[in-house]
This record gives C-alpha cells, sequence and structure tokens, in this order.
C-alpha cells in the first residue's frame, strides 16, 4: 500500500478505525464476564498479579479516545473543503446511528423480548421486555441509551463535534506549545473542575443535562477529540513519527516495546487520564507495525471502513440477543470467540449497508417516477 509519508493519510485513518474496533469488541466481550453468562475464558500468562486476558481486555477501552482522537483529524481536514458544513457531519451521523438502529431495535422486541436468564446482569436479558414510545422515541434521538448501553458514545460524540468551530477558532494563530496548554485546562475544567461546581449551590448544575452533557466529562475522550484538531492542524503525528525515528530507528521490536509500554503506563502506573498522550505514540507505532505483516493494513482497512456499524452492532451479538451470546462464547476460547464476534459484527454490517443502499434506490425510483408522472400531469393541463 503506497501512500504519501508526508501525511497522516485517509487510509492510515480507516487502519486506526481498524484497530479502534477490535480493541472495542475485544473490551467488552473480555472486560465483562457477568454480561456474557456462564463462560469463563482462560489466561495465557500472568503479569504483575494479573491476568494477560485482564490486562488486555481493560486496555482495550483506548478504543474510544481513538475515536475521539481520528474524529477530531478527519473533521478538521473535512473543514478545509469549500463544501464543508458542520450540520451536515451531525446528520451523516444520525444515519449511521438510525440504519442500525431501525434494524435491530425491531428485531430486539421481536425476537428477544422474553428471553431466558443467561447471565448475571438482569438489565442485559431483560432489554427488550418492556415497550415504551417515550425510550424509543428518546433512544431514536440518541438522548438515552437505554436499549445499548454501549450507543452512550453517540450523544458524546454529537457534543465533540458541536464543540468543533469553536476549538478550531481558539486553535487558530497559536502554536502548537500554547495550544497543548488550553486542551490541558480544558481537560481539568471538564474533568475536575466543572463536575464539583455543578454539585453546589442552589441550582445544582449538575442535574441539568445540558450542563453535565457539554461541560461534565466523565474520562477525557473529548480532549482526545480536541488534541485530534491540533494534530491535524499542525501535521503532528508525522513530526513525531520523524522525532521518534530520529532517536530510536523503527523496526518491528521498537514498534512491539513502544506499545507495551503505552499498555504498562495506561493499566499500571498512571490510567487512562492520559489518553491524550498515549494515544499519538499509538498510532505512530502500530502504523509502523503493520507494514511487517502482508496483508494486516488490508485487513484493518476493511475493518475501519466498518468501524461505526460494528460499534453499533456488535454488543447485540455478545450481550443483548442470548441467542448470539451463545454462538460467540461457544468455542471458550478467548481469541476464536473475539474473531466470532469480529465476523458476526462486520457480517451484519455487510448487510446493512446493502439493506439501506436498496431503500436509497427504492425512494430515488419513487422520486423519478413521481416527478415524471408531475411532468406528464402538468403537459395534460397545458394541453387542456
Amino acid at each position: 500500500m503506497e501512500k504519501n509519508e508526508e501525511q497522516f493519510s485517509k487510509l492510515d485513518t480507516k487502519i486506526i478505525k481498524g484497530l479502534a474496533i477490535v480493541l472495542m469488541l475485544m473490551h467488552h466481550l473480555w472486560a465483562f464476564p457477568k454480561r456474557i453468562g456462564y463462560v469463563k475464558f482462560a489466561s495465557l500468562f500472568q503479569f504483575l498479579g494479573r491476568s494477560s486476558l485482564s490486562i488486555f481486555a481493560n486496555f482495550g477501552n483506548i478504543c474510544i479516545s481513538l475515536f475521539f482522537f481520528v474524529g477530531g483529524y478527519g473533521i478538521y481536514v473535512k473543514s478545509k473543503r469549500d463544501d464543508f458544513n458542520i450540520l451536515n457531519n451531525i446528520k451523516k451521523l444520525y444515519i449511521k446511528y438510525w440504519k442500525v438502529f431501525l434494524v435491530f431495535i425491531p428485531i430486539g422486541f421481536i425476537f428477544f423480548s422474553h428471553q431466558i436468564k443467561y447471565c448475571n446482569e438482569t438489565y442485559i436479558y431483560q432489554v427488550f421486555a418492556n415497550f415504551r414510545w417515550n425510550d424509543v422515541l428518546n433512544n431514536f434521538l440518541g438522548f438515552a441509551s437505554s436499549y445499548n448501553y454501549e450507543w452512550w458514545f453517540f450523544g458524546e460524540y454529537i457534543i465533540a463535534i458541536i464543540t468543533f468551530p469553536f476549538i478550531k477558532k481558539l486553535f487558530e494563530n497559536k502554536s502548537t506549545v500554547t495550544n497543548l496548554f488550553i486542551i490541558f485546562i480544558m481537560m481539568i475544567l471538564t474533568y475536575n473542575i466543572f463536575p464539583v461546581i455543578g454539585e453546589y449551590g442552589k441550582f445544582k448544575l449538575n442535574e441539568n443535562i445540558l450542563y453535565r452533557t457539554i461541560f461534565c466529562q466523565k474520562m477525557p475522550y473529548v480532549s482526545c477529540f480536541w488534541l485530534g484538531i491540533l494534530f491535524a492542524k499542525d501535521n503532528l503525528l508525522i513530526k513525531l513519527r520523524k522525532k521518534i525515528n530520529d532517536v530510536v530507528k523503527f523496526n518491528i521490536l521498537i514498534d512491539i516495546l513502544g506499545i507495551a509500554i503505552i499498555i504498562y503506563l495506561r493499566q499500571f502506573v498512571i490510567g487512562n487520564i492520559l489518553d491524550i498522550l498515549y494515544v499519538p505514540f499509538l498510532i505512530v507505532f502500530f502504523l509502523d507495525f503493520i507494514k511487517y505483516f502482508y496483508g494486516l493494513g488490508k485487513t484493518f482497512k476493511i475493518l475501519g471502513n466498518h468501524s461505526a456499524n460494528m460499534w453499533l452492532i456488535h454488543t447485540f451479538y455478545c450481550y443483548y440477543f442470548g441467542f448470539f451470546v451463545k454462538i460467540v462464547t461457544f468455542f471458550k476460547s478467548p481469541i476464536l470467540c473475539l474473531l466470532v464476534l469480529i465476523l458476526l459484527s462486520l457480517g451484519s454490517s455487510v448487510v446493512v449497508d446493502f439493506l439501506w443502499e436498496l431503500i436509497l434506490k427504492g425512494g430515488n425510483t419513487i422520486k423519478k417516477m413521481f416527478s415524471e408522472w408531475l411532468k406528464r400531469r402538468e403537459m395534460d393541463t397545458d394541453e387542456a
């Protein structure tokens, strides 16, 4: 795969999205045993008193920070186009969301509303037990995620996109160092200061959904979105890669060591609060790592192309649809189960996209027929 080494390309973006979705599936499948039934996955080794499965499962939630970073990077690149419109970005995101919603939520209520107990969390197997129009509307608009808890990401990402014009304007005509400082300050404010302020006073701001959603962040994910904007603005990923290569020449061992250090720091030392530091380094090391394996880049590209659908779909198969949970966990091996979940999610994404294309073609055909009928009617009126 040839690409311009002087910029973070669209192909790179797809590959990183592919990595992020694999990490997400790994995290949701391995990190929450109470949700997937009574299956115990074996671990390969122990490290510092923790199983390898636990380490990789929990590290997998860096996927959210990766998605936010790549999203910020991508929206900045798109903003340079003449036809850029922030509302179009929100519209496209909603369409992706609704494509899956309109398929899987009806399936849930029709086929999985009365499930026998197959795990230790009642919410999981009874999520479709009660149908309420108010819940349907709130979930359809992305205001709630009661039909699939992992869809909380959707609302957070919408907020991140809404902040883009402000952040872009804020970053203009400032140095990289100044903007990095701004991001750190905003992260501290939204993660530590504003939530505390919202707890005090007669107004109880934390009870206000707008204040809580915009100014209070449970995790530093939106900060990664802002960081992606900055990295796109100043082409920092390429600069970071060159700096690392000047110190230690890239090779497969350096890549593995770099990724291992990131995992160690995040899981055993600092935690996820510094994802804004881990994410750029992880991207640089991983993009170099896959060059040593034929076809790996193409595989992650395919997964990246379907990452949005797979994010929205996969937990139905490993949590909410009991029949498929048994299929996913049938082999008992964590790697094989992960591969089954990837294949089910990817295959379903292809089917959803195919159905959507049929709907669009059908809509266009009906629209064309209606337009032709109107023209004929106008001609008949004129002749009369």
